[in-house]
């Protein structure tokens, strides 16, 4: 009995120490942020925060892992079991559910490697059903990296855009807008000879 409730007692910290962290990030950059605030924010003795973390980057490393972990279960690991729209809205729907969380670890890391590296993890999956759906007209090999770069930076500029927007869409929105512009790309390459 005492096993179970001392790892309760470990997730709730952990979770305290999370919270305390994001809220911390929301408002202020990564290196600015010490243990110390953090502590006081969780109600917690720095030696508990050093029990789980070892300083406030390998905390951040822990919850954008963690975060690049979800995308991929729910989106890439399922993402035979729907479209690429349906795997577009998933993934927006997640983002939307942590908005302040995304926003807080894209802005930190000064890069959108978040998302791209989902984009990219699902790619031979969405190249083989772009194959399928033309049929005898597939996309050269040679420029299939070009289009696929072109749709992920795009499509990854048009999610950071939605999250600093006052505007709020819905993401069944940016997930048609997204839809769209992919399909407008794959079209342009019917056809097409190698480059």
């Amino acid at each position: 009995m005492a096993g179970i409730k001392n790892n309760r007692r470990t997730v709730l910290t952990k979770e305290s120490i999370k919270n305390s962290f994001l809220q911390l990030l929301a408002t202020k950059a990564l290196s600015q942020i010490t243990v110390t605030e953090i502590c006081h924010r969780a109600d917690i003795n720095r030696g508990t925060f050093y029990l789980h973390y070892k300083d406030v980057y390998h905390l951040f490393d822990v919850l954008r892992e963690e975060m690049v972990d979800e995308l991929r279960e729910k989106v890439v690991v399922k993402q035979d079991l729907c479209s690429e729209k349906g795997a577009v809205l998933q993934l927006l729907q997640i983002i939307y559910e942590r908005k302040t969380i995304y926003q807080a670890m894209m802005q930190q890391s000064k890069e959108s490697n978040l998302l791209t590296g989902i984009f990219k993890e699902f790619r031979t999956i969405f190249f083989q059903r772009i194959k399928a759906d033309l049929g005898e007209r597939t996309i050269p090999v040679t420029a299939s990296d070009y289009y696929f770069t072109y749709m992920i930076y795009g499509c990854t500029g048009i999610i950071n855009e939605w999250l600093k927007s006052e505007q709020q869409a819905s993401p069944e929105q940016i997930s048609q807008i997204i839809t769209e512009l992919s399909e407008t790309t794959i079209r342009l390459t019917e056809g097409q000879k190698s480059i």
